[in-house]
């Protein structure tokens, strides 16, 4: 019987998300795609604090199986078919961002200027997105604190608008007048810890309250008479806070005060 042993030198930790990662840029950006082989090996060696990986012929080596589900997983988030079949070294990923990045921009168009997009990718920077529809619009997953978040691309594009971050948005020197309907909501509601809100003078729930028999500002005239009393409202001057809730109490209906008689039934009160 004749056995062979084969020892080899265990991979540092992190080294399958390195280059599952380093796959991902392949995707995203030309410049990264476009390297050569040593000088993305030399960085994987500073990465690592070693020497151990040879420039000249490391990424023709075979990779392993996790290497290569990492890589397969890193391609169908963002959307992209990969045929494993073909893939044994990170020469042959290279290859297939390549062939990916050619037909992204075959039909790729401009995206609010912070990147480009297809149908079904989105890229920025050296990220890559696959494109998904989510209550009809579409849409990416972001993922953030350890969630999958959905964003809708219309709403990232007119938030990268008017936050100035491409020609023709607010540049935030100035010119707001693009952002007006910023306060269609917010303008209105109180700061949460305003010791002055005077919630019956609130607009939001119409002023004042009709129902206990307060007449609304807009109706009050200069030189009318308040239903409640004999004085004439001056239109330049509010009720205060005090008179207004005197108000609501007197127009509440007055309770009945009954005597406590053990022998008289309840229900005939």
């Amino acid at each position: 019987m004749k056995s062979s042993t084969v020892a080899y030198q265990a991979k540092p930790a992190g080294y399958d998300d390195y280059l599952a990662t380093l796959a991902v840029r392949w995707l995203a950006d030309e410049k990264a795609v476009a390297s050569t082989n040593g000088d993305d090996v030399q960085a994987l060696n500073e990465r690592f604090g070693t020497s151990r990986f040879n420039p000249a012929n490391h990424f023709s080596k075979p990779i392993s199986k996790r290497t290569k589900a990492k890589i397969h997983e890193a391609f169908t988030a963002r959307g992209i078919p990969l045929d494993m079949a073909g893939i044994n070294s990170m020469s042959d990923v290279r290859r297939a961002a390549k062939a990916a990045q050619a037909v992204a921009q075959a039909g790729s168009r401009s995206f609010g200027g912070i990147g480009t997009r297809t149908d079904n990718q989105l890229l920025s920077g050296r990220a890559a997105f696959a494109i998904m529809k989510h209550h009809a619009h579409d849409s990416i997953i972001v993922p953030v604190d350890g969630s999958r978040v959905w964003l809708r691309l219309d709403a990232l594009e007119e938030f990268v608008r008017r936050a100035g971050l491409v020609a023709g948005g607010c540049t935030g020197e100035g010119n707001f007048s693009d952002i007006s309907s910023i306060v269609d909501i917010g303008g209105l509601l109180p700061e949460a810890d305003s010791p002055d809100f005077d919630p019956l003078a609130a607009v939001e729930i119409g002023g004042l309250l009709p129902s206990a028999g307060i007449l609304q500002s807009s109706e009050l005239e200069v030189g009318s008479v308040s239903p409640q009393s004999d004085k004439v409202v001056d239109a330049q001057a509010e009720p205060s806070f005090k008179e207004r809730v005197a108000a609501l109490v007197a127009a509440q209906p007055q309770s009945t005060t009954y005597t406590h008689d053990p022998d008289t039934d309840p229900l005939t009160l």
